[in-house]
Order: C-alpha cells, then structure tokens, then sequence
C-alpha cells in the first residue's frame, strides 16, 4: 500500500507541528510527536487528518494506491491468499 500526501499537505503539517515542537524544545520538554491518521472511504475517497499534542488539522483528500489488496479481504482475514 503506497500512501500520497501532496506538497501542500506536507507544509499543512510542517504548520502544525514546527510550532509544538519548538516551545517544547524551548521549555526543555521532550515534542509529543505528530500522527497523520487516515480514513478509507471506499468509493467516496480517502482523507487525512494530521495530529500533534491537542491540535489538528485537516489534510484533505490522500491519494491511496492498494496493489492486490483490499478491505474486505482483509476483514476476511485473506489478506496474503
């Protein structure tokens, strides 16, 4: 599964999170880190949303290629077959 977020998105979360990380640093404190979580929506696309300490933001549409995979199989637990 390759995963595409666009330059755009990338500077979204460079926006969040340069701003967390550098009080912390200057406060001493160790950054809490970012997660990018990122929902399937089946025929109706795929979104992420970026997260760092108590902020997010959205990130819009994501570009998901899924080569010889699927959901369902997965639920399925057929994944390898």
């Amino acid at each position: 599964m390759l995963i595409t977020i666009s330059p755009e998105q990338v500077e979204r979360v460079r926006a969040l999170v340069a701003p967390v990380t550098a009080a912390h640093f200057d406060e001493g404190c160790e950054p809490p880190g970012y997660s990018i979580h990122i929902w399937f929506g089946g025929p109706y696309g795929n979104s992420a949303e970026a997260h760092c300490g108590s902020q997010a933001v959205d990130l819009g549409e994501v570009w998901v290629q899924q080569d010889d995979w699927n959901a369902a199989d997965a639920a399925k637990g057929n994944a390898d077959e």
